[in-house]
């Protein structure tokens, strides 16, 4: 099942009002009407999809004796406990979108939604589109009331159509907080393109790769430069890159970034951090000296992840969830000591 669209009228708006959120549910609800148990030859999402697979995909990123490894092992053994125990005779099963929200959708003036990025279609259990979209609104909507409110006009607009089963609703959160943990193991499996999206488009003449770590995206960042001057704390993880690389467009150095960076100011058009700020006290130090490095036009580039950005919601008693987060960002330098922007070029999950 898919459509592909030369024009979809309207835009997105990834603030909507009471009234597009009942019409989203609407929209929803009607999509699971057509695609009720109905199969396609794609992925099935089960917990092993979900929770499994994804944490061995993290298992690149965090190292198996750090906190923060350790936390997502526990969350994991609990929600997959929850799994278990959940009636799934009770579920309604069938083709599932699962990537529907606002950024997903264009509105029209008149309040026409199109929804489209059916990347993620596959097979499961139908509510999982509704604890992606709920999830979705806890990001999205800050104030708490207006938050309440507009999550029940998109329940309102689904059961005007279709009615919600009560062991779906009951398990909401939890395929919510689910839900993250595949996307995280997403976007580390599509980690190898982290900044081709956002930087492709331009050939830089210097940059400077602050944390190269291994040296995994200076093999990309070659590519797009004339010089890049990798830097790490470690002299190991320097040893690796070095013998990755193999170019002589490439000096890999050992810096301690929280330091006076050892480089000219006005010196690159492209600075990047990479999972690196997280182990940084002092932001405001290292972006002072980001500013200084680049040139007027110049641009920094931020990918981290992060878990301390988003607490998805207290769940159950005193338990609470905190999930990972890959942010992207780009800011250009102006020419009177100020940044020209400071832009979310992508937020995933």
């Amino acid at each position: 099942m898919g459509v592909l669209f030369s024009f979809a009228k309207g835009e997105k708006r990834i603030q909507l009002s009471e009234k597009l959120h009942f019409k989203a549910g609407e929209s929803m609800a009607r999509i699971h009407q057509f695609s009720e148990n109905k199969s396609l030859n794609r992925i099935t999402y089960i917990p092993k999809v979900l929770l499994n697979d994804s944490l061995e995909s993290l298992k690149g990123f965090l190292s198996s004796n750090t906190v923060e490894m350790d936390f997502m092992k526990a969350t994991q053994e609990r929600l997959l406990n929850l799994f278990a125990n959940i009636n799934e005779k009770e579920l309604r099963k069938g083709i599932v979108h699962l990537d529907i929200w606002p950024d997903n959708m264009n509105v029209t003036e008149n309040g026409e939604i199109t929804i489209f990025d059916f990347d993620f279609c596959g097979n499961g259990w139908l509510c999982l589109d509704l604890a992606y979209y709920l999830m979705q609104l806890h990001f999205i909507e800050k104030d708490i009331n207006e938050r309440s409110s507009k999550i029940q006009s998109f329940l309102n607009g689904y059961e005007s159509i279709s009615k919600i089963p009560n062991e779906e609703k009951q398990i909401f959160q939890m395929l919510g907080v689910s839900l993250y943990f595949f996307y995280l193991g997403v976007q580390c499996r599509r980690f190898e393109n982290w900044s081709n999206v956002f930087l492709s488009k331009y050939q830089f003449e210097t940059v400077l790769e602050m944390g190269c770590g291994t040296g995994k995206n200076t093999v990309w960042l070659v590519s797009q430069a004339n010089q890049v001057f990798s830097f790490d704390f470690s002299a190991g993880m320097l040893v690796i890159a070095k013998d990755k690389v193999q170019s002589e467009n490439v000096q890999c150095q050992k810096a301690d970034l929280t330091k006076e960076w050892d480089v000219q100011n006005e010196f690159a058009d492209l600075v990047t951090f990479n999972l690196v700020l997280e182990h940084v006290e002092d932001l405001g130090f290292v972006f002072s000296q980001a500013f200084q490095k680049l040139r007027k036009g110049g641009i920094l580039f931020i990918c981290e992840l992060d878990i301390s950005l988003h607490p998805f919601k207290q769940y159950q008693g005193s338990y609470k969830l905190w999930m990972f987060c890959t942010s992207y960002f780009r800011i250009r330098k102006r020419g009177n000591g100020k940044w020209l922007s400071f832009n979310r070029a992508k937020r995933m999950v």
